[in-house]
Order: C-alpha cells, then sequence, then structure tokens
C-alpha cells in the first residue's frame, strides 16, 4: 500500500510539473497599470513618474545596483525624490517582467534597512480612480535609530504607503494579487503585469499625521500622471 502510495504521489508531482511547464510556455504577458515605454535594447521597460509636482522639485534616482543585480532582467525599477523646503517624499515603482518574483513584500525589506514596523493598516487616501473617489492603500508607521554627526542616538519615524496595481485592478493586499494573478494564467493564460508602488515620507516624532496629510496630497496629484488605473 505504502508502495502505490510513493507511486501515486511521484504521478501526481510529475503531471503537476509538466502542466506548469506547459501553462508557462503558453502564456502571454499582460499590459501594466503604469505609465511605461518599451526600450529597444533592454528588456526594462522604461516607468513614467511625474516630474516637478505641486511645491516639490523632482529628483529621478534610478534603480539601486544592487537591485538590478538580485531581481529578474526584465524588472523595470523608477525612483524620485520630490524636495520642498522641509520636506522630503520618496515615490517608487517595481514593474515585474515574466517573472512574478519581482515583486514580493515591502515588510522584508523595509526590516533589512533597520526600519521596525510599528503599525500596519489599509486605509483610504483621495485619488479618483475607475471605482470611486478614494483609493485603498496599505500604510506602514514605521520608527528607526539614527546617529548623528556627534554620535547622538536621534529616534526617527517613518510613513510608508504602498500597493499593487495592473492593468484592470488595484489592491493594497499581497494576497489578492498572488491569487488574482494565479487565476488570470488558468482563466486565459495571462501573466498579469503587477507593479508595487511605494510612497515615503520620514518625520520625527509626534508629526506622523502632519506626515501622512501631505503624502496624501501629494498622491491626489501624482498617481493620475503615472497610472492608468
Amino acid at each position: 500500500m505504502l508502495i502505490k502510495i510513493v507511486v501515486a504521489n511521484l504521478i501526481l508531482v510529475s503531471a503537476t510539473g509538466a502542466f506548469l511547464v506547459r501553462l508557462k510556455a503558453s502564456q502571454r504577458l499582460g499590459e501594466p497599470g503604469v505609465k511605461a515605454s518599451q526600450n529597444t535594447n533592454s528588456p526594462r521597460m522604461t516607468i513614467h513618474l511625474p516630474g516637478n509636482l505641486l511645491n516639490y522639485t523632482a529628483d529621478p534616482q534610478g534603480a539601486l545596483p544592487e537591485e538590478l543585480g538580485v531581481l529578474p532582467k526584465d524588472t523595470s525599477i523608477a525612483r524620485t525624490r520630490y524636495s520642498s523646503t522641509n520636506n522630503i517624499i520618496d515615490l517608487a515603482v517595481v514593474l515585474m517582467g515574466t517573472d512574478r518574483t519581482s515583486i514580493h513584500q515591502p515588510q522584508f525589506c523595509l526590516k533589512g534597512q533597520g526600519w521596525q514596523i510599528d503599525k500596519t493598516e489599509v486605509v483610504t487616501i483621495p485619488v479618483k480612480s475607475p471605482t470611486g473617489d478614494e483609493m485603498p492603500v496599505m500604510k506602514l508607521t514605521t520608527t528607526k535609530q539614527f546617529r548623528d554627526g556627534s554620535g547622538r542616538e536621534t529616534t526617527v519615524r517613518g510613513i510608508f504607503v504602498y500597493w499593487f496595481v495592473t492593468k484592470g485592478m488595484q489592491t493594497p493586499q499581497h494576497g489578492n494579487r498572488m491569487w488574482s494573478m494565479a487565476k488570470g494564467l488558468l482563466q486565459n493564460g495571462e501573466l498579469q503585469r503587477w507593479a508595487y508602488v511605494t510612497c515615503f515620507c520620514p518625520c520625527f516624532p509626534g508629526q506622523e499625521d502632519i506626515a501622512f496629510d501631505r503624502i496624501k496630497q501629494f498622491l491626489a496629484s501624482a498617481v493620475p500622471q503615472f497610472q492608468t488605473y
């Protein structure tokens, strides 16, 4: 009996593997939910983030070398820092290609950079979209300890907002994105091309609400300029 079970499991694993190989070979890549153009000599796309916006001056940062070395070769990345007199907002987009491992849960990266996540919540921000006048996003309230030039330890807080978007769908939930991707592959052989969008604003302790208000005002103007859904 044990031998029969083992053989049956091997057959099932083999059949599943063969099915996934055929599924991947026949899949087609969907359209992104952000404004991007294909490059002639690169599998990566150029993502079009806004220039100067409201009272912010835009400074395009580009992808980090360590990102390009680790992520799949057709992963597209755009990053811009927006600065005003007394405020900084970082906006970034990671767009997957044919490999879904381009995008992962942001909590791992934040913790790896030394940020402690104090609170996680789904909130809405005032951005007009096909589904209404507010857009659901994931909001993380974070803390990090820095040392200034004299060696004194300083506490910095940060408001980190993120969501995922593809053509026809947007969600702040990683699980919803994965389920939708699997359903699309099974139903019509399309691999949804998801983008992971982040917005970060650092602040001093006690100024978290002010920082989030700045993010909401900024995204209300920025999102319609780079997102198609």
